[in-house]
């Protein structure tokens, strides 16, 4: 695993609940894979405190952050979740997908009309159903 793609939580700092609410307000984050978004979870979850997390918090919405543009009518068409694996740092552990598709509805003539699509990983590792690792991933099948 790189240092700067994944933040470690102490033991038993997720509880079981706490856990599967951050899974469903991570899904919520990325049904918009807007920056904000990604912001209000971290600190939702009082991330900050913790080792790395601005490097992974920065480098998410580096990536994700470079579809959103206001001023160009920026508009999600749809978002497809899938498992995947990751090829790289980590490999073969599981990955939860994200593809995006987009458009930007006030570019004129042919730009306009033009379909675009992202994708980026996520990755969680869980002890006793218990949050212990999450980080992303941008190198997956």
């Amino acid at each position: 695993m790189i240092k700067g793609t994944v933040i470690s939580f102490e033991e038993n700092s997720f509880s079981v609940e706490k856990t599967e609410q951050f899974i469903a307000d991570h899904d919520l984050a990325c049904k918009t894979m807007r920056s904000n978004d990604f912001i209000s979870l971290f600190e939702k979850y009082d991330f900050t405190i913790l080792e790395n997390p601005n490097d992974v918090l920065y480098n998410i919405i580096d990536f994700i952050g470079r579809w959103e543009d206001d001023e160009k009518g920026a508009e999600i068409i749809e978002v497809i979740k899938s498992d995947s694996a990751c090829l790289f740092c980590n490999i073969g552990n599981p990955v939860v997908a994200y593809k995006w598709i987009y458009k930007y509805n006030k570019l004129r003539d042919l730009e306009g009309r033009i379909v675009y699509e992202k994708k980026f990983g996520f990755r969680f590792e869980f002890k006793n159903n218990q949050l212990s690792h999450y980080g992303y991933c941008n190198s997956f099948r």
